[in-house]
């Protein structure tokens, strides 16, 4: 039994927002001020129309006219800042991993009509078999289950990073393509070959993640590939 489980049964606690923390709940696990935030940001649509990044109004990014990504389209629940932050920074290094399947469902909900044009299969962003190690779980396998889940899509576990980079943090978009250049690999091609990919992480940030992966998955004969992500950056 996982110790998050072990604790909730022995010691219940009162539910709460998986995103901000409130004990007013319009629906399981969401409060009505963060599905909110979420519909208005959505509403909004300012955002890239490619990259997906938040924008003061909608419309294409300077590096998207400049060089159009890889992948279709990608999409987010909203900007990278709280509650969303929040969020993923508890997925991630509080190991509160049943907010992932709040989030997946969020994911599903909201993005899946902007995302889905056929029937594609959820591919996670793979990490290193070390920061596996490390972590224990990877946040984006969780996340792309609990979005499958929810459009009651396949799965396909086909990517894999096959070397350890220096983090992301920090670095500029042409700094974190040269990190990510030749890190990821498909390892089972017939699982996406002519098929259409929707490709699930956390945070995209500049985009080059995802551009490499959608690189390496097109290669493999991948029709095409969208994102899909809890949060996205700001274009600065």
């Amino acid at each position: 039994m996982a110790l998050e489980s072990f604790f909730e049964l022995f010691f219940p606690t009162r539910p709460v927002c998986h995103l901000c923390g409130n004990l007013q709940l319009a629906e399981p696990h969401i409060c009505a001020s963060c599905l909110t935030r979420i519909k208005n940001w959505q509403d909004s649509k300012a955002f890239c129309r490619y990259c997906g990044r938040w924008m003061p109004k909608e419309g294409v990014c300077g590096e998207c006219r400049a060089a159009p990504p890889l992948f279709r389209i990608a999409r987010s629940l909203g900007p990278y800042h709280d509650p969303l932050k929040r969020a993923v920074l508890a997925l991630k290094y509080q190991r509160r991993r049943r907010v992932a399947r709040t989030l997946g469902r969020l994911i599903g909900e909201w993005l899946g009509k902007d995302l889905i044009t056929a029937r594609p299969v959820i591919v996670p962003v793979p990490m290193s078999p070390g920061r596996r190690k490390e972590r224990g779980y990877n946040q984006a396998e969780m996340l792309a289950q609990a979005v499958a889940d929810c459009l009651k899509l396949p799965v396909a576990e086909c990517l894999a990073k096959t070397r350890e980079t220096p983090a992301q943090a920090g670095l500029d978009r042409q700094e974190r393509l040269q990190n990510l250049a030749g890190a990821f690999t498909v390892t089972a091609g017939a699982m996406v070959k002519d098929k259409e990919v929707l490709l699930v992480d956390d945070v995209l940030t500049t985009g080059a993640t995802a551009g490499e992966c959608a690189r390496v998955l097109l290669l493999a004969g991948a029709a095409r590939v969208s994102i899909a992500v809890v949060a996205a950056s700001l274009v600065i």
